[in-house]
């Protein structure tokens, strides 16, 4: 039984303050898993948690996630000789649209 990272944890915390989770109300779930502090989670309770607490922020919007930092555009275009590489035309598109606006 592995109990949850210090990484799980902060996440935790942050995601706690975005979805309006008071200390009292916190302390009650926790104790709804039998522990009295998030350390004492383990790495598949904590993961729960954290889930639940990310739905009910999104429900009341405080919580909107990031677009994911892998970019998709182009990279079907990837291993042709001589020619642009997908980050490199992603790039020629940024500056086309700089100059268009």
């Amino acid at each position: 039984m592995l109990n949850s990272t210090p990484k799980q944890r902060q996440e935790l915390g942050f995601i706690r303050k975005l979805a309006g989770i008071d200390e009292d109300t916190y302390r009650e779930i926790l104790s709804s898993y039998g522990v009295e502090s998030s350390k004492d989670l383990t790495k598949a309770e904590i993961e729960e948690l954290i889930n639940s607490l990310r739905d009910k922020a999104k429900e009341i919007g405080t919580f909107k996630p990031k677009k994911s930092f892998i970019h998709c555009k182009y990279n079907n275009l990837a291993g042709r000789e001589k020619m642009a590489s997908p980050a490199q035309l992603r790039k020629i598109e940024a500056m086309w649209f700089k100059c268009l606006f």
